[in-house]
């Protein structure tokens, strides 16, 4: 049992070491995707649904004409590398 506890520890402390040495970058989800991966790589980026993400952005969208919606995500796309 504290063999366990140990170990547990042990990899929470390496996990935690890495994460304080590498940046969170935001990237174009390879998995979560339904046009290019930009919902699906900020909602892995920020730790949520990428359903919530994609209904938040469209209903963002819907109520700012389209247009800007559109070119935001168009620009993310091009900006955004994909995920390696």
């Amino acid at each position: 049992m504290k063999t366990e506890l140990t170990k547990t520890k042990l990899i929470t402390q390496n996990k935690t070491d890495m994460e304080l040495n590498s940046p969170k970058r935001l990237f174009r989800s390879k998995n979560d995707r339904m046009l290019a991966g930009i919902c699906g790589g900020i909602a892995q980026y920020m730790d949520v649904d990428p359903t919530v993400v994609r209904l938040i952005f469209a209903l963002a969208s819907f109520f700012t004409v389209v247009f800007p919606g559109v070119l935001i995500y168009l620009i993310m796309w091009i900006v955004v590398p994909k995920e390696r």
